[in-house]
């Protein structure tokens, strides 16, 4: 299985420094990917009283910007989003921002669709035979595999996460990614290769 670390990218922070050091750490320390999510905006805080929301007083990164970014400063770990909210964007630009995204990185986008040309006839869009500038980087395109997440909290028991590491390897997992909750950047990036130090025998021997 390929390990990846995934965070709700309102956790790293707004220190480009921070954020260059903290993903770079995680590519030292041997991580197959970096995946983050999206939200983008927030409604006032009082339209959400009592409910655990992102607000407008949340700073969420943007996310295909937020992993150009990440490009920009690692060199082989795969990029992802778990979350790209398509109905606030206009789709056919976000198509080729992933690809331009995938081809300055080197190939490194998880992509899901690899077609040349593209048509489509929907409610709201209407392609005929389109492509987007942007050339593949020259990497074939792999198959899509079985995604899984873990969720982790600094006072998990590691038995717990190697217990379901081995579940999801035995069902035929090929990406496992871990989520981690802490107090700030540094410490879930701790989390991290806390939980990829004891996983990572499992996902080798998958």
């Amino acid at each position: 299985m390929r390990l990846g670390a995934a965070f709700g990218n309102i956790n790293m922070g707004t220190d480009w420094g921070v954020i260059r050091g903290l993903v770079g750490e995680l590519e030292a320390a041997g991580f197959d990917g970096i995946s983050t999510n999206d939200h983008v905006i927030g409604g006032h805080p009082e339209r959400a009283e009592g409910e655990r929301v992102h607000t407008s007083s949340t700073g969420v990164h943007e996310p295909l910007v937020f992993l150009s970014f990440i490009a920009a400063v690692t060199e082989r770990v795969e990029l992802a989003t778990g979350v790209l909210l398509l109905p606030q964007r206009q789709t056919t630009l976000v198509a080729k921002q992933c690809a331009e995204l995938d081809l300055l990185s080197g190939g490194r986008l998880r992509r899901y669709w690899t077609s040349e040309h593209v048509s489509y006839q929907g409610q709201w869009h209407s392609l005929d035979r389109v492509r987007g500038y942007a050339r593949d980087a020259g990497r074939d395109p792999a198959e899509l595999g079985i995604e899984c997440a873990i969720r982790t909290r600094p006072d998990d028991d590691l038995a717990k996460w190697v217990e379901l590491a081995e579940a999801y390897r035995d069902l035929g997992a090929t990406h496992l990614k871990v989520f981690a909750a802490g107090e700030g950047p540094t410490e879930i990036v701790l989390l991290m290769r806390r939980w990829l130090d004891t996983v990572g025998p499992v996902a080798k021997t998958a």
